[in-house]
């Protein structure tokens, strides 16, 4: 649309409007003189601007919507004037009003700083609980694995032969010293098929009684393990009931001296492994197979990923409150507890996860015993469980506490019935706020600069009464009524507004005087130029545009008083098939038309989807902002044509190479759209969802999982799936045939007229 062409014909339509429709196109006929083109832009925007006839009451109260908020804005004037002559006259009204607003700001600067708090410390929260969630289903597959891999073990014909010779020998009336030396080739031989599975050491259990009858730990070519024959303690006792009973199972991290191995001191470290039963030639359990690893290695290994940043941390607990797996800041606080005196430094066993009083990462030294520790704010929480269940076995702490270390932290638990295995994920508040910091940083500034402010403000004479001309003049732009700010974009604000003669509602967009560069400005010239040559029904119309005296670029266009598809979503799930139906096919007739103009949308998604009541049609579709249309004869090699749109709805070969778009990705972008409107999620969440659900690939038939709906007709399934094929050659190749395809459906799943106002009037959203 050429600027000139569209001044003059704006000139001639003022001259005009207000004829009577005969007299009007005589006189547009003589004004225009022969100009073709101009005669034509004349009558476009003549019959835009026409309205169609209603009832004179509907116009009175249009009329009458129109002059409130001006006779508002006066009355506000007024008093602002008022306002402004009382307390900046005189130095005193000056100091009052400063003092005033110092205190009204501080008040205000802390409510926000609290909310500000409170929702950093809900997401931190939020975090601990997912990292929790997360590492328990990295803790149940690390163990679920080393169960399987020791019950292959117990099975292989190796272990069975061995356990067969024991159970032989266990039953020989011999002096031990004999049987000791028929036990040292075995003692041998499971040594050899513990290096050869890349097993630190096996051992075997006797089946009647928790005993270790054969450990190859520490064992030589010459000599038996000092394990063998090691009673173990009632600890065990449940664990190996439980073995005779044919359960394969797993003990959690525990030290020898206390537990495993009937109070003999071996090693200072804590072990954790799995065991299994070994079955005889007829099917009967014979003895146990189990392997063991230090919990220092392996078991705490699983939760170093939750340790980022400087003071993340997750770590497991036993039911007595003792640390089972390794702390992060062991050798910090290793001095403070004595834990520098074991052979190897390790919080294993050693830390109770009580709060010691002082902070030990300064290096200050705990007052009380050990034993007047009061219990950490999550270890209460799980004792509570424990001991009465009246708390949940999963939850947050929504206070700050102190941990361990003495530290202020924000942190979540969680109890493993099964496994007697607590988790406690932490961070320091310290820095889970350091966001907090920086706000905190620049409210001080602004604080200081608008005390500066005041005080100059205390020692001139300013007023603002000069101003208030200009603020009943901000509510005007061209010809236009600015009535309220009804939405923004990346690029521009959209407001509401009416033409000050015609009194037609409109919307009015303009670019952002921050973002008029020169590319912004070409694009909603594009814009602009693109959508007035689209006439479909189902496309928002442009009526004008122009430059405001302040250089703000804006175009005017069609008022919709309706709702976006996503908020349709919101309040009415699931969405109905045949409205889904109606609502594609209404876009496509829109897209239709742009493509056979040879234009690309490239920005379809529900919040450029209008639904509305107008001129008696109801549930009208409307598809507007088409500010990254691409044109396909026009192939300028600019900026505009870099990557721009929503990615959840962006087709992948404009990922890959955004110079290379054609008429399928929006092809691409209705067969997501559809899927959202089936489920109320992006396509890739339905992606994601597939896959943490366990499915690892987007090959073969997941495409076809990712309708769940058990309503969707099975030629609608079909056309959405093949919307989102990432190769366009296997799409659906145009809007034409997906129109086709609709229509088709549409007849067998019609959105009624009595159904569409039903759903209005229920909702009644506007």
């Amino acid at each position: 649309m050429d600027k000139n062409l569209h001044e003059q014909a704006s000139d001639i339509l003022a001259k005009v409007i207000d004829l009577p429709k005969e007299e009007a196109l005589q006189l547009i006929t003589e004004q225009c003189k022969g100009n073709t083109l101009l005669e034509q832009e004349v009558l476009s925007l003549y019959q835009e601007f026409t309205v169609i006839p209603h009832q004179k009451k509907e116009n009175k109260k249009s009329q009458q919507r129109v002059v409130v908020p001006v006779k508002s804005l006066l009355e506000k004037t007024e008093i602002l004037t008022r306002v402004s002559n009382f307390a900046l006259s005189k130095k005193n009204g000056r100091l009052l009003l400063i003092i005033t607003v110092l205190i009204a700001l501080s008040i205000l600067g802390v409510f926000i700083r609290k909310g500000v708090y409170n929702s950093i410390f809900s997401n931190v929260l939020e975090d601990r609980t997912a990292l929790l969630n997360a590492n328990a289903t990295i803790l149940y597959d690390w163990i679920n694995n080393e169960k399987e891999k020791i019950d292959l073990y117990a099975s292989s014909k190796a272990i069975r032969e061995v356990a067969l010779q024991l159970d032989s020998i266990g039953h020989l009336n011999i002096p031990e010293k004999q049987k000791d030396k028929l036990l040292l080739p075995l003692s041998v031989r499971l040594k050899e098929i513990a290096r050869v599975l890349k097993v630190e050491d096996f051992g075997i259990i006797d089946k009647n009684t928790p005993k270790i009858i054969l450990n190859t730990f520490s064992s030589t070519d010459s000599s038996l393990s000092f394990i063998n024959k090691t009673q173990l303690t009632k600890e065990f006792y449940d664990y190996h009931l439980r073995l005779k009973k044919g359960e394969t199972i797993f003990f959690k991290p525990i030290h020898n001296d206390d537990i495993l191995y009937n109070g003999e001191s071996i090693y200072q470290y804590s072990d954790c492994g799995v065991v299994a039963p070994i079955y005889g030639n007829n099917g009967e359990i014979i003895s146990f197979l189990y392997y063991a690893t230090w919990a220092q290695n392996e078991f705490s290994n699983l939760f170093k990923p939750s340790q980022y940043g400087a003071s993340s941390q997750l770590y497991a607990i036993d039911e007595k409150g003792r640390m089972i797996s390794e702390s992060r800041f062991t050798k910090e606080i290793s001095q403070v507890l004595s834990l520098d005196t074991l052979e190897t430094i390790t919080s294993i066993y050693y830390i109770y996860v009580q709060n010691p009083g002082v902070n030990l990462m300064q290096g200050e030294v705990p007052k009380d015993n050990k034993n007047n520790w009061n219990f950490t704010a999550p270890l209460l929480a799980i004792s509570d469980y424990l001991e009465n269940k009246s708390q949940p076995s999963t939850g947050q702490i929504n206070h700050v506490y102190k941990d361990y270390r003495g530290v202020e932290v924000i942190g979540a638990y969680m109890w493993l019935n099964d496994l007697g295995i607590g988790l406690i994920s932490e961070i320091d508040e310290k820095d889970a706020m350091e966001f907090l910091s920086k706000i905190d940083l620049l409210f001080g500034v602004l604080y200081a600069i608008i005390i500066i402010l005041l005080f100059l403000l205390y020692h001139s004479n300013i007023t603002i009464i000069k101003y208030n001309k200009k603020i009943i003049e901000l509510g005007k732009l061209g010809q236009y009524h600015i009535i309220d700010k009804i939405g923004e974009g990346g690029f521009g604000e959209v407001y509401k507004a009416e033409h000050q003669l015609l009194k037609m509602p409109v919307a009015i967009k303009v670019l952002k005087k921050e973002l008029a560069t020169e590319e912004a400005i070409q694009r909603f010239e594009k814009e602009v130029k693109i959508t007035s040559s689209l006439k479909h029904p189902n496309t928002i119309k442009v009526y004008d545009f122009g430059t405001s005296p302040e250089g703000n670029f804006y175009y005017v266009m069609e008022f919709i008083d309706g709702i976006t598809l996503t908020k349709a979503l919101e309040i009415h799930q699931p969405f109905p098939i045949s409205r889904l139906i109606y609502v594609l096919k209404e876009v496509c007739y829109s897209l239709r038309e742009a493509h056979q103009h040879h234009l690309v949308h490239r920005d379809i998604k529900p919040m450029n989807i209008l639904l509305t009541q107008q001129g008696g049609a109801v549930d009208q579709v409307k598809l507007l902002d088409f500010g990254l249309v691409k044109d396909l004869e026009k192939e300028e090699q600019t900026q505009l044509h870099k990557i721009g749109g929503t990615p959840m709805y962006m087709a992948p070969e404009r990922l890959r190479d955004p110079y290379n778009n054609d008429t399928r990705v929006d092809i691409y972008s209705l067969g997501a759209l559809g899927l959202y409107m089936l489920s109320g999620k992006f396509l890739v969440e339905l992606i994601s969802q597939k896959v943490m659900s366990g499915e690892d690939t987007i090959q073969g038939n997941f495409r076809d999982k990712l309708i769940d709906r058990t309503d969707v007709p099975k030629q609608l399934k079909e056309l959405l799936l093949s919307c989102i094929r990432f190769d366009p050659e296997k799409r659906i190749q145009s809007v034409e045939e997906m129109i086709d395809i609709l229509e088709e459906l549409a007849i067998n799943y019609p959105w009624h007229k009595e159904e569409a106002e039903k759903w209005w009037k229920k909702y009644d959203v506007y």
